[in-house]
């Protein structure tokens, strides 16, 4: 049964980061799962080429959210906001940078990744190549919150303006 299999693989964790603590957490909170697109954020905290505006271009992976497909002119946000795997796919990693942010991934989430492995699809979880659990993910969120509130304060839009916004509970959301 698919929904007992996703129930079975869900979970949540709430963590004081101030206390370093978990205060509580239920289901597979511990498991570790592919991350999907929500290490995006953490990118724009290492990588100089995401903060330059890029044009569209008209193939899928540029066909984000309720948008339309012809050539546009997108900014880091508006990207982040709307989830846009192009403009993320189409921004240089410098080597240097590539490194830095490896660095940081693995001490925060105390993994091993190898920067010599890693590619853009690995970086916005396209390919299910980085794995975490719910704590690893609070902890780099935790660090964008610290050193990075300008990204924080994007995604607090997204309900308004950019992927969420479209949802029926949007409103909850900005709420």
């Amino acid at each position: 049964d698919v929904n007992l299999s996703l129930k079975e693989k869900s979970g949540f964790i709430v963590f004081d980061s101030l206390a370093n603590e978990r205060i509580e957490a239920d289901g597979q909170w511990d498991s570790e799962q592919s991350v999907g697109s929500v290490l995006k954020p953490f990118l724009i905290s290492f990588f100089a080429d995401l903060k330059k505006n890029k044009i569209s271009k008209i193939k899928p992976e540029w066909d984000c959210g309720q948008l339309t497909p012809a050539r546009i002119e997108w900014t880091y946000k508006k990207a982040l906001s709307y989830s846009c795997n192009g403009f993320f796919l189409d921004s240089k990693f410098e080597p240097e940078e590539l490194t830095k942010y490896t660095d940081a991934l693995n001490m925060i989430a105390k993994k091993s990744y190898s920067a010599k492995w890693l590619n853009p699809a690995d970086l916005i979880g396209l390919w299910p190549t980085i794995k975490l659990n719910l704590l690893d993910l609070a902890k780099l969120y935790d660090y964008i919150i610290e050193n990075d509130p300008e990204t924080i304060s994007i995604l607090k839009q997204t309900p308004k303006e950019g992927t969420l916004s479209g949802v029926s509970d949007s409103k909850w959301f900005v709420e």
